[in-house]
């Protein structure tokens, strides 16, 4: 088993992306300060609806401009669950 983690500074000290790989299974997180508000795995992204401000909120934009695809934080919190959880 392989494991490479990635963390990437997305243009400041607020915004971070940590990347995952276990052999060829590919996870990414986006951190805005302390808190996960998007996910990938292995290409299909989930974003959270912003709750915070306009830092969170371009971040959010970068990730996921249609704002209709977005989760409720209930529901981006299920998915998010399911994936951690092994």
């Amino acid at each position: 088993m392989t494991l490479d983690i990635q963390l990437d500074n997305l243009g400041t000290v607020n915004k971070n992306l940590v990347t995952m790989t276990i052999n060829s299974n590919k996870l990414e997180l986006w951190f805005s300060y302390r808190t996960i508000v998007a996910f990938s795995k292995n290409g299909k992204t989930h974003c959270i609806k912003n709750q915070w401000g306009p830092t969170t909120g371009k971040l959010l934009n970068d990730i996921c401009p249609n704002k209709s695809d977005r989760l409720s934080e209930i529901k981006f919190a299920e998915e998010l669950n399911k994936l951690l959880i092994i």
